[in-house]
C-alpha cells in the first residue's frame, strides 16, 4: 500500500464536510438527545446527588468494585478482570442491589 501526501484543498475539502454534518446534526436536534429527553434521563449536575451519593462517592465505589477483583492466582494465572477485556468478566460479579 502506497500512502501519498494529501493535497492542502481536498483537506479543506474534507474538514469543511466534517463540519457541515457536525453542524446539521446539532442543529436538528440529534436522535439520541431527544430520546434522552423522552425517557426522563439526563446529565446530573456536577454539585448534586443521586441515589444519596455524589460523584466522588460513585467514584470511590467503582474502584472499590474494580480493585477487588484479583488479577491472577496464586500460582500467577491471570483472571478475568474489568480492566482487561476479557470474555470470560461478568460485570454483575460483585453487584449488590439496584445497579
Amino acid at each position: 500500500m502506497k500512502i501519498t501526501k494529501q493535497s492542502p484543498k481536498l483537506a479543506a475539502s474534507s474538514l469543511l464536510s466534517v463540519v457541515l454534518i457536525a453542524t446539521a446534526l446539532l442543529v436538528s436536534g440529534a436522535p439520541t438527545a431527544r430520546a434522552q429527553q423522552d425517557s426522563g434521563a439526563g446529565v446530573v449536575p456536577p454539585d448534586a446527588t443521586f441515589h444519596g451519593k455524589t460523584y466522588g462517592e460513585w467514584s470511590a465505589k467503582w474502584w472499590e468494585w474494580f480493585m477487588e477483583f484479583p488479577v491472577q492466582d496464586k500460582q500467577g494465572n491471570p483472571l478475568p478482570h474489568p480492566s482487561f477485556d476479557d470474555p470470560n468478566f461478568d460485570v454483575r460479579d460483585h453487584q449488590q442491589g439496584d445497579v
